[in-house]
């Protein structure tokens, strides 16, 4: 039997090139597999800042709203809202949960004449004479001062609400009660959300009654 010597099938030339090419085949995987190593860096590192910012975030709402909560209280609120165990996502809805209301809620809250809260409208004074949810008290938020607020308990919680999701007075007069030290809440959809409900408003031609 003959025995073919594979080099030989080959001249100088073309042993050469085929090395020259195996070399430039191993350089590019290489290089792929560098580019992949940063790729997944960059991803850990985007992530991490990504996990950094929503923390700081967080952290930011808690200080401006006056809600920084104890992990306790954080936890049984989350068991109250059916959301079980905290973790990840959790945490962030527990949160939520403490800086808003919603209609419904409040409306049940306040059936009974004894809701452990005050309910204000921050509108202006002519808006909440033509209709507002009843009970609450008009106090536009410009006019929310700490000598203002005097009149009630300082551990006393505020609902405060507008004129629905087009408008951030709400949001505004949630700004000034906890920049006062003040607890408070948003009640989510304001006048709209309100009439959504099919829930009854009052006027004040009707208080004075």
């Amino acid at each position: 039997m003959i025995e073919s010597n594979d080099d030989a099938a080959y001249g100088s030339a073309d042993l050469d090139a085929l090395h020259h090419i195996a070399g430039g085949a191993d350089l590019l995987v290489h290089v792929i597999e560098l580019s992949l190593g940063g790729a997944q860096l960059l991803g850990d590192l985007l992530g991490s800042r990504r996990a950094k910012l929503g923390d700081l975030l967080f952290g930011a709402r808690d200080a401006l709203f006056g809600v920084g909560q104890p992990s306790g209280q954080v936890a049984q609120l989350a068991g109250q809202a059916g959301f079980g165990t905290l973790d990840g996502q959790d945490v962030g809805l527990a949160r939520k949960l403490a800086l808003e209301t919603d209609c419904s809620d409040v409306h049940e809250s306040m059936k009974g004449g004894a809701a452990d809260f005050v309910l204000l409208d921050v509108r202006g004074p002519k808006s909440y004479a033509q209709a507002h949810v009843p009970g609450a008290l008009n106090l536009p938020h410009r006019h929310i001062t700490a000598e203002r607020m005097m009149a009630w308990p300082h551990e006393m919680l505020f609902v405060v609400y507008c004129a629905g999701p087009h408008c951030n007075g709400a949001d505004k007069a949630a700004l000034r009660l906890a920049n006062l030290g003040r607890p408070v809440k948003v009640m989510l959809g304001g006048m709209t959300g309100w009439a959504d409900e099919g829930f009854a408003f009052e006027m004040a031609q009707e208080m004075e009654a």
